[in-house]
């Protein structure tokens, strides 16, 4: 993922561990009132998860995805998509009569998009797969 992408990854999780912060002072309060219910906290084990299970639960849980605003989409390009991308970047060493001299791969061409949203904000990026 690029620069762009990481900043704004960055800025939902620190909204979500906020959230998470609103909400742990909340049972705390609660705790303070009825002792009980410090061991329902316990027994549910309330914690924020850490960055990258935030980030992979987004990819793959919509519910969760929506409630935090986040969408992170990743799809691998196809052939034609692969072959537009490295013609109209300048990437691919010549073009003629329809064929490549050199496939993708030879040409570094990436295989997958990536396409974050975030407060209204949408970042694609191109990547290999690793």
């Amino acid at each position: 993922m690029n620069k762009e992408q990481q900043e704004l990854l960055g800025e939902a999780y620190e909204n979500y561990l906020q959230h998470y912060d609103d909400e742990y002072n909340e049972e705390q309060k609660k705790i303070q009132k009825n002792p009980l219910h410090w061991m329902e906290m316990e027994y549910t084990n309330i914690r924020p998860y850490p960055k990258e299970m935030f980030i992979n639960k987004c990819k793959i849980n919509p519910e969760f995805s929506e409630k935090w605003g986040l969408q992170i989409e990743e799809r691998e390009l196809s052939e034609i998509e692969r072959m537009d991308i490295g013609r109209i970047s300048g990437m691919w060493k010549e073009f003629q009569f329809g064929n490549v001299h050199g496939p993708c791969d030879e040409n570094n061409i990436p295989t997958k998009l990536i396409t974050i949203t975030y407060n209204d904000t949408k970042i694609e990026s191109y990547e290999n797969n690793s």
